[in-house]
Order: structure tokens, then C-alpha cells, then sequence
């Protein structure tokens, strides 16, 4: 038995439809072809640029990652655990136990 002209006529319409509203055939309908419709691509830097550019970045700056209230919020939960006692430091003194561990942090990386 071979194919019947209906479903092959069916065939051939759902897919001429499929493809029109797709915007495979342009100038028809008012809708803008395929080649008509360039769409640009969003630029993309290559892997590794932009972490580059931030390392950079981050080396010109004298500030410390670490922001001040988790370390001092740190610092006074060691301190709390091992002597009840040392439990006031001053500013001056938390922020230069920052530095010198920031310091060391970056030290001990390389």
C-alpha cells in the first residue's frame, strides 16, 4: 500500500506552517526572515581575563579584604575561649592584629 496524497498534503502543510511561523520564508506576513534577523551575540571576555583584571585591580588597593566586624567578631571569640580576661581591645589594637594577619595570610599563600 503506499502513502495516501492526504497525509502526505498534510504533511507537507503542518510543515510549511511549522516553518513559517518560525520565520523561515521572509517577506511574507510581515514577519522578518532568518537572514533578516541578526541577532547579536553578548560579548564575552576569554577564561581567565577578567579574574586577571580583578587580581590587578586588587593588588593597586591597600585595603583589607577582610571586612572589620567578622574579624572583630572573630578575634573575641578566640579570645573569649582561651582567657576570659583579655576580653577589651581597642581599635587601634584590632585593627593591627588585622594587618599582621593579613600580612601573614598573604605570606604564607606565596
Amino acid at each position: 500500500m503506499g502513502v495516501s496524497s492526504f497525509s502526505t498534503c498534510y504533511r507537507v502543510c503542518c510543515s510549511y506552517h511549522v516553518l513559517f511561523t518560525l520565520g523561515y520564508f521572509p517577506g511574507e506576513a510581515g514577519t522578518p526572515g532568518r537572514a533578516q534577523q541578526k541577532v547579536k551575540k553578548p560579548h564575552r571576555w576569554k577564561p581567565g581575563t577578567v579574574a586577571l583584571r580583578e587580581i590587578k585591580k586588587l593588588q593597586k588597593t591597600t585595603e583589607l579584604l577582610i571586612p572589620f566586624a567578622p574579624f572583630v567578631r572573630l578575634v573575641r571569640e578566640i579570645s573569649d575561649a582561651y582567657a576570659r580576661d583579655a576580653s577589651r581591645w581597642t581599635p587601634e589594637a584590632l585593627l593591627a592584629l588585622q594587618e599582621v594577619n593579613y600580612t601573614q595570610l598573604l605570606h604564607w599563600r606565596a
